[in-house]
């Protein structure tokens, strides 16, 4: 889902590999700024999350978001699989993953959509494109990073592409259509009825493209998009943290903050005094 107010939201892998573990058991975890990933090379496996057990084989990617924890599981080891990890980055290379949302509807409702934990058929070839990327990251080659950009870029198309295979085009069309509009309104009192109204579906059958599409609430998705807006402020300007809960469309300091910190996973003063403390540390490192 990208931020109209941000510029960008820079990322980049840091670890693209093929790995294999001995054991029946793998955790797989990401940390609070990443994501990851991930194809079985071989004979599938079963992944557990929260309780529950999917199946994980070639034609599927399994791919989780920040502060996500997955166990892969398999009858007869070894387990061998190709991991790609990216995340946010405040120096270059970067891959500007807003622009990419932003350009591309389908992909906008794709990172939406996918939620923290998604196992994804491949339908679009998506194994072609990560297996060019992990070759181009394991060799030393002129425009090595204008590459992996150019490749990620594609790998986020096919992804989407793949993610909206059963999807039917008119729901999708409405979906964006809505987004489009809580993004451009975000600052303002938004009812469902008023935006199913305005892209001309019902109540009911927007509520219904937003569970099955996005994996939550109208509700939800207004939240995320003012607190990406809130969080744009937080670290770009020096405004009270009453003054940017009013910009991003809250009604109240408390609200905003027990919002923000079941997004973000920290309350907006932490996440303000932890991007300057990153962003400090990468200046210090570059000069």
């Amino acid at each position: 889902m990208p931020n109209p107010e941000s510029k960008i939201i820079p990322v980049w892998p840091y670890l693209c590999k093929i790995e294999t573990a001995d054991s029946s058991s793998v955790i797989i975890a990401t940390q609070q700024d990443e994501n990851c990933i991930l194809q079985v090379i071989g004979s599938g496996v079963a992944v557990r999350y929260k309780d529950q057990e999917y199946v994980l084989n070639a034609q599927r990617l399994l791919m989780l978001g920040r502060r996500t924890t997955a166990e892969l599981i398999a009858q007869k080891p070894p387990i061998r699989y190709m991991l790609l990890r990216y995340r946010h980055t405040f120096s270059a290379p970067s891959f500007d993953l807003n622009h990419a949302c932003l350009q591309n509807p389908s992909v906008d409702t794709f990172m939406g959509g996918k939620g923290r934990f998604c196992i994804l058929e491949d339908r679009d070839n998506i194994h072609l494109t990560l297996t060019a990327l992990h070759d181009e990251w394991e060799h030393h080659r002129p425009e090595k990073d204008s590459m992996i950009r150019y490749q990620l870029y594609e790998l986020f198309i096919r992804m989407a592409r793949s993610f909206h295979h059963r999807n039917q085009p008119i729901g999708i069309q409405r979906l964006r259509r809505a987004c489009a509009y809580i993004q451009d309104n975000y600052q303002h009192d938004l009812k469902l009825d008023e935006v199913a109204a305005m892209v001309g579906v019902s109540r009911s059958y927007l509520t219904m493209l937003f569970k099955k599409n996005m994996k939550r609430t109208f509700v939800n998705y207004v939240q995320a998009v003012r607190c990406d807006r809130a969080a744009y402020l937080l670290k770009t300007s020096s405004f009270a943290v009453v003054d940017i809960a009013a910009e991003a469309g809250f009604n109240s300091r408390q609200h905003f903050t027990r919002t923000f910190s079941r997004i973000y996973g920290m309350t907006p003063n932490s996440f303000r005094l932890a991007y300057h403390a990153v962003y400090q540390r990468s200046a210090t490192d570059l000069a």
